[in-house]
């Protein structure tokens, strides 16, 4: 009898361990994360009082941090939270894709906390570990359920950009807009969610930057250059003239009247077609159109007498020249 109680004593015992072994367990398992996943990590206070303190986590996962008060938490996951009723500090963590299923990460919450009328209870610590799995599994929420990381909206984004003439915008933001494109492409391989999310955040930012050129200015001082060189009689009659005055130069010096003066007539009357063909080609104030032509004729006409000015000079000098020619001279032949 007492080795049969000895025996049920035994198995109750191996049970109770057993029980134990299976609770302490599922206690350990409680947050897990596939690689490439995240999930989060939370620690929370009730009451009123508040609570500062930091959070970290090691062994090779990243974390962003987020508290339920707004700017509850700093950079670098120092927290300073001092609103009534629960107060929640939390890491999301996340594993990389590199992460081996058994890898353990440990968060650390340490921290002090204030009752309502500001007593210290003084510094506490909390820790609870991560292990990488192959499910997401976590009491204060899962991050990336599927383990499957969605580039989708990354995808369209890039495309967005792509379609884009980068004659639109100035230099620098283009070339912002070029390197966050670059990260954008490369993301496209990361299995973290957190990356491409973080890609995504820098493109759309980028393109939010770009500053587009201005050129309606240039395109209408185009279009109003263009408009001039419309009119072919005008073209042809300027052509005219310029060939009329050319001519001008050789008549002159040329003794011949009747040439001078038909070549003059010439000159007066493409003027005056000039004048009648732009008035309304170049300005709608007669006057204005009229100035323009007058003075390239006047610049024209100056070019020929600067030109017959300069022969008319060097011909002088020539003439005033001794041309006596030299010849055999005896000092001798003067006694």
């Amino acid at each position: 009898m007492k080795m049969k109680g000895f025996k049920k004593a035994l198995a109750l015992l191996l049970i109770l361990v057993a029980c134990l072994a299976l609770t302490t367990q599922a206690f350990a398992a409680e947050y897990t994360v596939r690689a490439g996943s995240s999930i989060k990590v939370a620690m929370s206070q009730t009451g009123d009082g508040g609570m500062d303190g930091n959070v970290t986590v090691s062994g090779g996962a990243t974390a962003t941090y987020s508290s339920s008060e707004a700017g509850g938490v700093t950079g670098g996951g120092t927290f300073y939270l001092y609103n009534s009723g629960t107060k929640t500090v939390v890491a999301t963590v996340s594993a990389p894709s590199s992460a081996k299923i058994g890898d353990v990460y440990t968060v650390t919450f340490t921290y002090n906390a204030y009752d309502g009328n500001g007593n210290d209870s003084g510094t506490n610590t909390v820790v609870k570990t991560v292990t990488v799995s192959d499910k997401d599994s976590s009491p204060d929420g899962v991050v990336g359920s599927t383990g499957e990381v969605d580039y989708s909206k990354l995808k369209e984004k890039i495309a967005e950009v792509e379609a884009l003439n980068p004659n639109d915008y100035n230099q620098e933001s283009w070339d912002a807009l070029q390197k966050a494109l670059e990260n954008a492409k490369e993301a496209l391989n990361s299995k973290s969610q957190a990356e491409v999310d973080d890609a995504l955040q820098k493109l759309t930012d980028a393109i939010n930057a770009l500053v587009k050129v201005d050129y309606s200015a240039l395109d209408k001082a185009i279009e109003d250059a263009q408009a001039l060189g419309k009119n072919n009689n005008l073209n042809s009659l300027w052509l005219t003239l310029m060939d009329a005055l050319k001519q001008a130069e050789t008549l002159r010096v040329s003794g011949d009247q009747a040439a001078v003066d038909a070549l003059t007539e010439q000159i007066n009357d493409l003027v005056k077609q000039i004048l009648a063909a732009s008035g309304d080609e170049l300005c709608n104030v007669k006057i204005h159109a009229v100035w323009p032509i007058l003075f390239f004729i006047s610049l024209a006409v100056n070019v020929v007498l600067v030109i017959l000015v300069a022969k008319k000079s060097n011909r002088r000098k020539m003439s005033r020249r001794d041309s006596t020619p030299l010849v055999d001279y005896d000092i001798s032949d003067d006694e």
